[in-house]
């Protein structure tokens, strides 16, 4: 049944519907490669990409549409021109979408609380006088074992006091 409702729809389907839908997923397939946000990307371009090779000429776009549409700033549905503000504005919108499902979202989650308040703690930093009694402390270490390495090798013969 499932497979008869999938032919009988793509049978209803024109060429001009069929064409953003697989150039996306094609798009979004070739792009998968780099990431979530190449994958968006990649989508996009190919319903554009799609959109251009094929556009929908069945249905001529009235004078009325074409003059608000100016008037409105936005260039007349079914050309090149809307195709690309249209891929445009999907852009954003994905990256909005990018923005809230991979940042703002582990923000709530307690472990990306954790890492936040981690990165942002500056209460874990050195200072420059640690730094130095540090440095003073592995000098004093550093020159003990000198003397005892001299004193092993006097005991076993490969120094000889001159």
């Amino acid at each position: 049944m499932d497979r008869l409702i999938l032919i009988f729809g793509l049978m209803l389907c024109s060429c001009s519907t069929l064409a953003p839908i697989v150039g996306g997923a094609a798009g979004a397939a070739a792009g998968s490669l780099g990431g979530p946000a190449t994958a968006a990307l990649g989508g996009a371009t190919g319903v554009a990409v799609s959109q251009m090779a094929y556009p929908n000429n069945d249905a001529p776009v009235s004078d009325a549409v074409a003059l608000a549409a100016a008037n409105s700033g936005k260039p007349a549905p079914g050309t090149t021109a809307s195709t690309i503000h249209e891929t445009k504005n999907l852009i954003f919108q994905l990256g909005w979408w990018y923005a809230a499902i991979f940042v703002l979202l582990p923000l709530v989650t307690k472990r990306g609380r954790k890492w936040v308040k981690k990165f942002s703690d500056i209460g874990n930093t050195v200072s420059q006088k640690d730094i130095d009694q540090r440095d003073e402390e592995q000098d004093v270490k550093i020159s003990s074992l000198e003397d005892t390495i001299v004193e092993i090798k006097k005991q076993v013969g490969l120094l000889t006091d001159h």
